[in-house]
């Protein structure tokens, strides 16, 4: 399928049988993309994402040593030679910040691209060259993280360039100044969230906001006052995400809103309330993402209003799992981490911007005979007309070398394209086939373009036709078949 910020889309929808019906109802799933990795490396992470589609993150390059990396549509190491780190933030403007260890210690670091290619500056700490960590960064180039004190202690740090200087200033804490805090995201509103400990087992989500010279931290409580709570984002509005203890100890995403001079703590429970959940970031427009256990593993999640499983939005059968949701920008994009079919953990994109729609067919399952024909229909009444068409199915077969499949489109014409010829596949047993123009990963293009339905309406009746074409004995089962459709945008 072709879409402009992905390499790929994959398919949402059950493929199962029970009988024909009238109609079909559609099914949403968005376009997505496993961003890769870094040379042979195995797992990445993305972390933050721009307005224009660039992913920041980290990367294995060995199984000890992960790089820092920016996603434009290839992944680029910012990695510093002899060290390990991580790309946490990424602005508007393109600069990046994040941390890199030598080994030694940890340094917060900022990257800029110039005229020589990508530029490392690294970020004097409060008592440098003790630990910093930058973890954002706004459209004015301020940069929030933590940075050790003379103490050692943890303090959350703002970064301010005065004079071609990057200088740091330590932004307070709610507790004793012993204990350590932590600023982790900033708006361009100069406000900053993040935690601080209140005393040496509790730590609570705090806003730091800029009185004239003067940084003021506010404890913004949680759903439990007594029990902690961690700020992870902010958006332009003020409104908070992050996460809160309740009484059987188990965090909850939640969210902060300024509500009669208060700020207001509201639960969102996560996709099974008795397990932990994340809030991890939220856009200018409330929508909210991050993490959800449903049993022993996390799932990604999307808050609108209403939770929703971002697995949801996957095809049946992908093998993919997305584990946690990182950010989402201003358009709907979506990052995070998921398991690929390889048990790989690989940095996604998620482009909850543009929907496909894919149409299953519904009915009992289709038994393919030797030396025969095996249909199934479906009837959409949806009129979209299509930017681009795929198709799956759902069957299995003694012996797939024997079959010629076809897909028959609407009235008038009833224009019938040949999907694969006799010969064209191989192997036995249950598959799901996926035939795309494009010849993504994972798919087979077909013999005849399915581009011959672009620009036309799906409205009406479609046709699977699947021949088996020797007589050998060998048969089969369609049990059904999918359209997925792009449909085009006005």
């Amino acid at each position: 399928m072709r879409k402009a910020c992905c390499t790929a889309i994959l398919i949402l929808g059950v493929l199962a049988s029970a009988e024909i019906a009238p109609a079909q109802t559609k099914k949403t799933v968005y376009p997505f993309t496993d961003l890769g990795t870094l040379g042979s490396g195995t797992n990445s992470n993305a972390e933050d994402v721009d307005s224009s589609g660039h992913v920041v993150g980290y990367a294995a390059i060995d199984p000890m040593t992960s790089h820092a990396f920016l996603w434009d549509g290839v992944m680029r190491d910012l990695g510093v030679d002899g060290s390990t780190g991580s790309a946490l933030g990424i602005n508007d403007l393109g600069q990046v910040v994040g941390r890199y260890n030598d080994y030694t210690s940890t340094h917060a670091c900022l990257w800029e691209y110039g005229a020589d290619g990508w530029a490392l500056t690294t970020l004097a700490g409060l008592a440098d060259p003790q630990d910093s960590h930058a973890f954002d960064i706004n459209n004015w180039g301020q940069i929030v993280g933590c940075s050790r004190i003379i103490t050692g202690t943890l303090h959350a740090c703002l970064w301010e360039c005065i004079g071609g200087e990057w200088i740091p200033t330590d932004l307070g804490w709610l507790g004793p100044a012993d204990q350590p805090s932590w600023a982790k995201h900033i708006n361009d509103l100069e406000q900053a969230v993040g935690e601080s400990r209140i005393d040496a087992t509790t730590s609570h989500a705090c806003l730091w906001e800029r009185t004239g010279d003067e940084w003021i931290a506010t404890d913004l409580g949680g759903l439990v006052p007594s029990l902690s709570s961690d700020a992870h984002g902010i958006n332009d509005l003020g409104q908070i995400v992050g996460m809160s203890r309740i009484v059987t100890g188990t965090w909850h995403a939640c969210l902060w809103e300024y509500v009669g001079g208060n700020w207001i703590a509201t639960d969102l429970s996560g996709l099974v309330p008795s397990l932990n959940s994340c809030a991890s970031h939220i856009n200018n427009s409330g929508q909210v993402v991050g993490y959800s256990y449903t049993d022993t593993i996390s799932h990604a999640f999307l808050w609108d209003g209403t939770l929703h499983d971002l697995n949801d939005f996957l095809p049946a059968g992908s093998g993919w799992t997305l584990h946690a949701a990182s950010s989402i920008n201003e358009y709907g994009l979506i990052v995070g981490r998921g398991k690929n079919p390889l048990g790989q953990f690989h940095a996604f994109l998620m482009d909850t911007s543009t929907p496909v729609y894919s149409y299953t067919s519904t009915g009992s399952a289709v038994a393919i005979r030797d030396k025969a024909s095996a249909s199934k229909a479906m009837t959409l009444d949806d009129d979209y007309v299509t930017f681009d068409l795929n198709v799956a199915i759902n069957l299995t077969h003694a012996n797939y070398a024997d079959l010629k499949i076809e897909l028959i489109g609407p009235k008038p014409n009833n224009t019938a394209r040949v999907l694969c010829n006799a010969g064209s596949l191989q192997g036995s047993g249950a598959q799901t086939i996926v035939f795309d123009d494009e010849g993504a990963a994972g798919t087979i293009q077909p013999v005849q373009p399915l581009s011959y339905y672009d620009n036309k309406s799906i409205k009406r009746a479609w046709t699977l036709r699947i021949t088996d074409t020797v007589k050998n004995g060998q048969t089969g089962t369609l049990f059904s078949w999918t359209l997925i459709v792009v449909p085009q945008t006005p």
